[in-house]
């Protein structure tokens, strides 16, 4: 997953603050959450376990993605 959201960031076009602010959610949420996984490995329960520490921890929800 690491490298799948290595790749993400790196293709994704975006205003200078979004760019930083995707980037931060993936260092910081997901790949200490998901990282050890391959793309293929992630499953939904992993979304929705990464979804309910976010909100746990105070995030805003969302309607998607980072």
């Amino acid at each position: 997953m690491r490298s799948y959201a290595s790749d993400w960031l790196a293709k994704k076009t975006a205003s200078a603050g979004t760019l930083e602010s995707c980037e931060r959610i993936v260092r910081l949420h997901i790949v200490p959450h998901l990282g050890r996984k391959t793309i293929s490995q992630v499953t939904a329960g992993d979304i929705e376990g990464l979804y309910a520490r976010r909100h746990r921890e105070g995030a805003a929800e969302t309607n998607g993605p980072p």
